[in-house]
């Protein structure tokens, strides 16, 4: 049974409290609202959860019944392939002793071919069910990430995860830190060829004060 994939971004809104104030002995006057800071506003990350944005979204509403009518009609083919090979052996059965064998034996061969026959259909139709299901993923997922750029850059975040995969959606520009990474991995490496240099050398030199050693006596 065809397992629903589909999904749409979940994200917290923001409040925004006004805070007005005014003076008793004056007529009160508008005066400009305050933004009060969540907890949100201090996170630098947006999590959500494809799978749900998935189930959620109109799109992948409409994903999810593209697969379940190509799952429908491959469905009523197998039955009538099924069908027709149950006519054909309830045929064999009831005859079986009223035909020759000859007619007989014919009759066993056509339903073995529909057998193998429906076997190589439903591997075939499987195959193109899964590729329907990965296609209307994948069109799916890019929406996910283009929503995903819009809404982090919309309140100015650096970052949209999928929080049950911990996939990143979508990261900002500067918050690329690989070349600090490739920096400090390069010091590492450096460090650690020095530390076998040295300890080759001093595995070279104690070698050369034993052989005197053994020279010498």
């Amino acid at each position: 049974m065809y397992k629903k994939i589909l999904c749409a971004l979940v994200v917290g809104s923001i409040g925004l409290v006004g805070l007005t104030q005014t003076k008793i002995d004056e007529a009160p006057k508008a005066t400009p609202q305050a933004t009060k800071k969540t907890e949100l506003d201090y996170v630098d990350i947006i999590f959500v959860n494809m799978q749900d944005a998935m189930l959620q979204c109109a799109q992948g509403k409409d994903a999810q019944k593209v697969v379940e009518a190509e799952e429908k009609k491959y469905a009523e083919m197998a039955q009538k392939e099924q069908q027709r090979m149950m006519q054909l052996k309830n045929e064999l059965d009831t005859k079986a002793t009223m035909v020759t064998a000859d007619e007989r034996r014919r009759m066993e061969k056509e339903l073995n071919e529909l057998q193998r026959g429906f076997q190589g259909k439903m591997k075939d139709w499987q195959e193109e069910l899964q590729y329907c299901m990965h296609k209307e993923t994948d069109l799916m997922v890019k929406e996910i990430e283009e929503a995903a750029r819009t809404l982090a850059q919309n309140l100015d975040k650096a970052a949209v995860i999928d929080a049950p995969t911990g996939r990143v959606l979508y990261l900002r520009d500067d918050q690329n830190s690989t070349p600090g990474l490739v920096t400090l991995l390069d010091q590492q490496y450096t460090i650690k060829l020095t530390q076998k240099d040295n300890h080759t050398q001093s595995t070279v030199l104690a070698s050369k004060e034993s052989n005197k050693k053994v020279i010498s006596a």
